[in-house]
């Protein structure tokens, strides 16, 4: 027991050594940075998507009280008219420029990420200009949607059982099942997500099996990091008082910096353990 507790320590030893001589502290801010934007592309598009199929204006109130939340005061001004622009034009022009964007954006994401999965793996990329750009795409898209999976069962999970129990009954099976079932959903949805992206981003010959360990890290790190985070802001609220109107904006990035930060650690762990399995080969 003794000897197996060692070698795992000895292991998350390598692991952040490895963390700090590939800079991921400071890789995570950069990542967050462009998540950030993606983030905003994203909102847009599904504003222009809403707009085109005849939602309620309740909806984009809905969405703009949502933003005032955490973005600064002007930028939250400058989204609000862009939000009411876009539900009152109704055309597909803006669609497809929103769209664009999200696509942009979210490429632009994936390629941050793949240029630090490589740098954690000391290899260069090989595949060819189109493959490697067909591939990002998929895995943007498919990332996009299980995220969304994720953090609606995470953030909205309860608020959706409490709607069903009022509109279907107290009682009633769906409220229970969304209860019981919404945090294992949002943590395989995550650990999906990034084992696709440790899988399909990085140019080595590994099964999808193989970088589970650094998805269920990034997960279990993930999990631990927002709630130790959300706790920390709920007992100590100064944030505003020191950042004043751009306090919860400063949440938002410091969120991202961590989900960032444990998805970098995630890769580190696979990378370890590939290292590992390749010297094994080696010697014998």
């Amino acid at each position: 027991m003794k000897r197996f507790l060692a070698k795992q320590l000895r292991f998350l030893r390598d692991v952040l050594t490895q963390v700090g001589r590939h800079d991921d502290l400071g890789m995570a801010a950069e990542i967050a940075f462009v998540m950030m934007f993606a983030f905003l592309q994203a909102l847009l598009l599904t504003v222009a998507i809403l707009t085109l199929l005849g939602v309620q204006e309740d909806v984009f109130n809905t969405i703009v009280t949502f933003l005032g939340n955490f973005l600064p005061y002007e930028l939250s001004v400058v989204i609000r008219r862009h939000i009411i622009e876009i539900a009152k034009s109704k055309t597909g022009g803006i669609l497809v420029i929103s769209l664009i964007g999200t696509v942009w954006t979210m490429t632009t994401l994936m390629f941050t990420l793949k240029k630090n999965f490589e740098r954690t793996y000391h290899i260069q990329e090989t595949r060819g200009f189109w493959k490697v750009r067909l591939i990002v795409f998929n895995i943007a898209l498919a990332a996009t949607l299980l995220m969304a999976i994720s953090l609606v069962s995470l953030l909205f999970g309860l608020q959706i059982a409490r709607y069903v129990e009022a509109t279907l009954g107290y009682q009633h099976l769906l409220a229970t099942l969304i209860r019981t079932f919404r945090l294992p959903i949002a943590f395989v949805a995550v650990s999906v997500v990034a084992s696709l992206l440790y899988w399909a981003m990085i140019n080595v010959q590994e099964r999808i099996m193989e970088v589970l360990p650094g998805a269920m890290f990034f997960s279990v790190l993930w999990f631990l990091s927002t709630f130790g985070f959300g706790q920390y802001m709920k007992n100590f609220p100064y944030y505003n008082a020191i950042y004043g109107t751009l306090g919860a904006f400063v949440v938002l990035m410091g969120w991202m910096y961590l989900t960032s930060l444990s998805l970098l650690i995630g890769g580190e762990v696979n990378a370890e353990i590939y290292r590992r399995h390749i010297n094994r080969k080696l010697v014998t």
